[in-house]
């Protein structure tokens, strides 16, 4: 027995220092720009959300209301000193996502945000734990190095945004070996509804009936709630206001211009659906075709974001981490998973259609290794 507990404190403590072999190195950027000295959280996307916990528990009727969500956003701002004039502030996720920013109303907005920050962090420490397991030591290392170079953890942490939390979820589901607890990863991702489609779909190629079931019900629930907490006029708000967004019509809203998705470079060079349609379904066919390959998991989820009606670069950039573990676990290249990471990052923002195009070779990378490797997932 005293073996026994020897042996299971080294896999412990191996298992923590190669985790920190990948959280040292992302947390650098992050930990730079917070502790600056002109950091003000009211800049940040944090306000957005803030206001939405405290409109959740006092008016919900109003919180997909552009004027009144945008008012109370300003306000909040100004009194920390940040002038938002001129600006529109939409609450985008479903309703029910802002209960779980209500408790926060109950202390000062300072403090709100130092709390979430530190939410984000053990949220991506926790991440890291669970990717670390599948990876050598080396490979920790050069995940650590690309975490580094993806600006998606530092916009994360810094604007008090969910993404970390949404590359938990896709970690606990993608590892987990329990089919229903698959389907309770996969269904809370409606939370922030832009991977439970796809890996509703994933679910299905996996042939998991009952973790879809379970995924799908808990969607549902959440669909039923966020009703139920603004009404369906409220609801109607909510989708007139995502399709603003998503057409560019929203006038002075902070929108989603930079998506490293088919759709992003659809609405940058102005082509139709149907050309949107025929690319997506060879990226779905590609994704079918490798279903029973070791390189699934990232084919899946490289496709769930160029595919995906709507994803801010963040949200791409933190799903990339996980892709560019389960690639290096094969034995992928590091240069290809730099190229991807910068991809979904820097690149952004120089050209949007060169970040897609890059991505798209990724998974043309992605069915090559599938074809190339015959172990079964």
């Amino acid at each position: 027995m005293p073996e026994l507990s020897e042996d299971l404190a080294s896999s412990v403590r191996a298992s923590w220092n190669k985790t920190l072999l990948i959280v040292i190195p992302a947390l650098i950027l992050p930990l730079l720009v917070l502790f600056q000295g002109d950091l003000n959280p009211a800049q940040r996307d944090f306000a957005v959300l803030y206001v939405a916990g405290q409109t959740v528990a006092d008016t919900p009727e109003t919180l997909f209301n552009l004027q009144v969500h945008t008012e109370k956003t300003k306000a909040l701002a100004a009194r920390y000193g940040v002038n938002l004039e001129g600006s529109t502030t939409p609450w985008l996720y479903p309703a029910v996502t802002a209960w779980l920013y209500a408790p926060f109303s109950l202390v000062s907005f300072t403090t709100a945000f130092w709390t979430i920050t530190a939410l984000n962090i053990l949220a991506l420490i926790g991440s890291f734990h669970l990717i670390a397991r599948h990876l050598s030591i080396r490979d920790c290392r050069v995940l650590g190095l690309l975490a580094l170079a993806t600006p998606a953890i530092t916009g994360t942490i810094i604007h008090g945004q969910a993404a970390i939390f949404g590359l938990l979820l896709l970690t606990l589901a993608t590892s987990d070996k329990s089919p229903l607890r698959q389907g309770v990863w996969v269904g809370l991702l409606a939370l922030k509804p832009l991977f439970v489609l796809q890996m509703m779909g994933w679910m299905v190629l996996k042939r998991n009936w009952r973790g879809l079931g379970l995924a799908a019900g808990i969607s549902i629930l959440l669909l039923i709630a966020s009703i139920a907490t603004t009404g369906v006029p409220g609801f109607v708000d909510h989708l007139s206001v995502l399709r603003a967004v998503g057409t560019h019509t929203l006038k002075d809203a902070a929108e989603i211009v930079s998506q490293p998705t088919v759709n992003g470079v659809r609405m940058v060079l102005d082509f139709s659906w149907l050309v949107w349609m025929v690319i997506a379904i060879l990226i779905i066919l590609a994704t079918v075709a490798t279903r029973n390959a070791a390189a699934s998991e990232p084919t899946t989820l490289l496709g769930a974001i160029l595919i995906a009606p709507y994803m801010h670069n963040t949200e791409a950039g933190m799903a990339m981490l996980l892709i560019v573990a389960r690639m290096l676990a094969l034995g992928s290249s590091w240069v290809v998973c730099l190229g991807l990471v910068l991809a979904a990052g820097w690149i952004t923002g120089l050209s949007l259609p060169l970040s897609v195009a890059a991505l798209c070779y990724g998974l043309v990378y992605l069915v090559y290794l599938s074809l190339r490797t015959s172990r079964p997932v």
